[in-house]
């Protein structure tokens, strides 16, 4: 079968394309602008929207850094008022006579302590707190130290924490805590 075209090359062009006339590299050039400029709205909002939550969470933490500046003025201004009383309180207690001397301390303990009685390490604290410990022949010895401290009125408090007796031959370790009354 033989065709014959009776029909020019421009009108055969015509009818074969049908539609727009444009030219292929045209038409991936128009597309690839559109794609490109559609890439970058998409990524200019995600920026955006990126850039708004970073300026509302330095927003929250501006706030919170001046609540804690805030906060931490009013702990120095208490620690700095809590120095003070301390002073004035110190003050006090020496100008009314509520301080004692550790050698009328220290003496009262020796004239309560029995014969017997040993004190192998004496310590003390800021609050006033005194720990006594010592050894005794036997466990009424310790008792007896223990009454007279009681009954003394430079010290009050007066508790025994342990008495311990190994061996009948060996000495009697005790442990006894009082606190010092200011007067």
């Amino acid at each position: 079968m033989i065709n014959i075209n009776l029909l020019g090359v421009e009108r055969k062009e015509a009818v074969k394309g049908r539609g727009l006339a444009i030219d292929k590299p045209l038409a991936g050039a128009i597309g690839s602008v559109l794609a490109a400029t559609l890439i970058w709205l998409a990524l200019s909002t995600l920026l955006n929207s990126f850039i708004s939550t970073a300026e509302a969470t330095k927003a929250d933490n501006e706030a919170k850094i001046k609540k804690l500046e805030a906060q931490l003025k009013e702990i120095k201004e208490l620690e700095a008022k809590k120095a003070s009383l301390l002073v004035e309180q110190k003050i006090l207690r020496y100008v009314t006579g509520e301080t004692y001397r550790w050698s009328y301390l220290l003496q009262e303990i020796r004239t309560l302590m029995p014969l017997d009685v040993q004190i192998k390490d004496l310590k003390f604290d800021a609050q006033g707190t005194v720990s006594l410990n010592g050894t005794a022949t036997d466990h009424r010895s310790v008792a007896l130290f223990l009454v007279n401290l009681q009954n003394s009125k430079m010290i009050g408090g007066v508790k025994l924490l342990s008495s311990v007796k190994e061996t009948p031959e060996a000495a009697t370790n005790f442990v006894i805590t009082c606190k010092i009354e200011a007067n």
